[in-house]
């Protein structure tokens, strides 16, 4: 039986701190970007914040800013 997995939340929201570059091949991003929708859900996080679903609509924002 898997086991249920928390995560902790990052002290900062995606567009502020340290920042990494990361590399892949485009067609990937799209695939990635959609596996980030259940981190919307705050029973994905330990002590989520209120505003958890925005951090990650950030996220993923950050992520396809460049998809047109």
């Amino acid at each position: 039986m898997p086991t249920y997995y928390q995560f902790p939340v990052p002290s900062n929201p995606p567009n502020a701190g340290d920042f990494i570059t990361v590399q892949f091949n485009v067609e990937w991003l799209e695939i990635i970007a959609a596996l980030l929708i259940p981190l919307k859900s705050p029973s994905q996080w330990i002590d989520p914040p209120d505003d958890i679903s925005g951090q990650v609509d950030e996220l993923i924002f950050l992520l396809s800013n460049d998809l047109d």
